[in-house]
């Protein structure tokens, strides 16, 4: 590798050690997801107490946790582990990563948004991991996830480098 790719490989694993919480064992994964949004909520407060427009995903009344999560998984965590399983070549990563990548991006597309408190996103932490939990314990949860991670793979051809 010539010195400006290190540098651009570099600059995109810092990337994705910065989403890299979407990775993460669900109990864990759902704090961090709480606290990005508990961030979010807070900057669009600011903006409407400015008189400024919301910017989008922070406005604490009418946002979709479990759509931001789905659209966060697929347009951006996804597609960049499955980049850096590509180029790595590593088992590991897809064994360990993208099959709880999968997981979590599965709850968020069976999650309803209904009895959500957006006023303290955290305080919600416990209902969803019990919720992942139930998830989880169902065969046809587990054997979706399994599955499509298998069809995210193929999707994907190996690059030659």
């Amino acid at each position: 590798m010539v010195p400006a790719q290190r540098r651009e490989f570099v600059s995109f694993l810092l990337k994705c050690a910065d989403v890299g919480g979407s990775a993460k064992p669900f109990h864990l994964h759902v704090q961090w997801s709480m606290r990005i949004c508990s961030e979010f909520y807070a900057q669009g407060d600011s903006e409407m107490a400015l008189g400024l427009p919301c910017s989008p995903f922070c406005n604490r009344t009418n946002t979709s946790l479990s759509e931001c999560q789905k659209g966060f998984f697929d347009f951006v965590v996804m597609p960049m582990f499955s980049a850096l399983g590509d180029y790595l070549q590593s088992p590991r990563i897809q064994v360990e990563l993208e099959e709880q990548l999968d997981q979590n991006r599965q709850f968020w597309k069976r999650f309803d948004d209904d009895g959500v408190d957006h006023a303290d996103l955290l305080a919600n932490v416990p209902r969803l991991q019990s919720q992942f939990l139930r998830l989880t314990a169902q065969k046809t949860f587990t054997q979706q996830t399994f599955t499509s991670v298998n069809s995210h793979n193929s999707r994907h051809s190996k690059p030659r480098y």
